[in-house]
């Protein structure tokens, strides 16, 4: 009830502001105090009732995109048979959307952390009790270390915060962060950057996501591509860029060097690869890095781009996870090389996964191929010739390596693991995934400039820019 009545509330004020063309204003906060039953509980002194919950435009498009992900992948793990243990399996699903809204939701910067934080046990369990390796475990153990580590100059920061203001509220911090010294903020600045870092991940941080993909089952796979990442882009934009502007301005260089060199890396990287899930990887990790290049060039064409890359990369990735899911599903490999000639004997499915590998390479009437032409538009005018370059010839290297994918496993030379009772088509639940998902990339594309985005977009971008 309560997301319902945020949502039309923030409709009705996104509706007002579309009619008066008033966009003068901040981003508007719906907000309410507290957590009920719960709020005798307390932290450092902070209790319950002190949490705040906000609601925003940028919240709202990334609460809605958990909520769309996460019904499909409620779907497709309820018709999976090859899942043990489905009640703890959709239990612990349960608790990772609950987190992720809460992360997405939460105005407070201890209730932000913990929820943040406590999204990565259940996702951990999902990787290392259902992952589809021997190396399961190690693939939780990593993405946990890795994310661990880098919270814990946060939860430094967070506690220096509370010591120094009284309170954690974002908004109380953001009015009165000129009270704190420059080292001071360089800190926190530096500690937030490093744990959203990991999290999208920026390079050199992103080891942990290849494994984690590679050995996480195909619902574990989607969530982590379309939803876990997102949390870093968004931690991005609200506190670092939000809180730390002129901080952000000033080592945005360095920021970007970083980005320019993990877009490159994973896409040259892609070209060589022969594992499905790992190629898919690299692609996520080389238009997280777009996006970030998109935040940090400074220009709102570069802003619009990195949103429509959290939106479209979500949907994306979904669609090609699960269809390459589905291969390993039928014929127990994820090698590119052992599978070939399947539209012959799955036409559907060759189909769809055009759709989806086309749609991941940024081809033209795709939300992909929008978003990085958004953001390059900006690299022409923030940014050297040479990075433009760069992330040019990265872009071609995405689409080869994508489109080498498609045509060896859809018109390759017929191997054996393609042939026999594993190579039927989609059944009707499949189907069904497939179309809805297609249907959404289709309907973002064709109505996103005129009916949904802008709006929210040029919220955020007054606000931040």
């Amino acid at each position: 009830m309560f997301f319902i009545n945020l949502c039309a509330a923030s409709s009705c004020e996104a509706a007002q502001r579309l009619a008066t063309g008033d966009f003068s204003k901040k981003p508007l906060f719906f907000m309410f105090d507290g957590l009920g039953p719960l709020s005798d509980l307390s932290l450092f002194g902070i209790t319950a009732q002190s949490v705040v919950l906000g609601f925003d435009y940028m919240a709202l498009i990334l609460c809605t995109m958990t909520a769309l992900v996460f019904s499909f992948v409620y779907f497709i793990s309820l018709y999976n048979d090859k899942i043990r243990y489905k009640s703890l399996f959709f239990i612990l699903l349960l608790v990772v959307e609950f987190c992720v809204l809460m992360s997405f939701l939460s105005l407070n910067l201890l209730s932000f952390f913990v929820f943040f934080e406590s999204s990565l046990l259940p996702m951990a369990a999902i990787i290392g009790v259902w992952g589809s390796s021997t190396r399961r475990w190690f693939a939780a153990r990593m993405m946990l270390y890795y994310s661990l580590v880098a919270s814990t100059p946060l939860m430094v920061a967070i506690v220096y915060l509370y010591t120094v203001f009284g309170s954690v509220d974002y908004l109380l911090i953001a009015d009165n962060l000129h009270l704190l010294s420059d080292p001071e903020k360089l800190f926190i600045f530096a500690s937030l950057l490093l744990v959203f870092a990991v999290k999208i991940p920026l390079f050199p941080f992103h080891s942990w996501l290849l494994v984690a993909h590679v050995d996480a089952p195909t619902s574990g796979s989607i969530i982590l591509a379309a939803i876990m990442l997102k949390v870093g882009l968004y931690g991005i934009i609200r506190f670092v860029l939000g809180l730390f502007h002129s901080l952000s301005v000033y080592y945005a260089p360095a920021i970007l060097a970083l980005a320019l060199i993990g877009v490159f890396y994973s896409a040259v990287m892609s070209v060589g690869e022969t594992d499905t899930k790992k190629l898919i990887a690299l692609t996520s990790v080389s238009h997280m890095n777009f996006a970030v290049i998109g935040l940090f060039i400074f220009e709102q064409n570069g802003f619009y781009g990195a949103i429509y890359m959290m939106i479209g990369h979500a949907i994306v990735s979904s669609g090609l996870f699960y269809l390459v899911g589905l291969l390993y599903d039928r014929f127990h490999t994820r090698s590119i090389m052992a599978l070939g000639g399947l539209a012959g004997v799955m036409p559907l499915f060759s189909s769809a996964f055009f759709f989806f590998v086309f749609a991941n390479a940024a081809f033209p009437c795709s939300l992909n191929f929008l978003a990085e032409l958004f953001i390059l538009t900006g690299v022409i005018h923030k940014m050297s010739m040479l990075a433009f370059f760069i992330l040019v010839i990265s872009f071609v290297a995405l689409m080869y390596s994508n489109i080498k994918m498609f045509i060896h496993i859809c018109f390759g030379s017929i191997g054996s693991n393609s042939i026999g009772a594993s190579s039927y088509d989609f059944t009707h639940n499949e189907l069904i995934v497939v179309a809805l998902l297609i249907a959404n990339c289709v309907i973002l594309m064709i109505f996103n400039h005129h009916y949904f985005f802008p709006l929210f977009v040029d919220e955020m971008a007054r606000y931040i820019y």
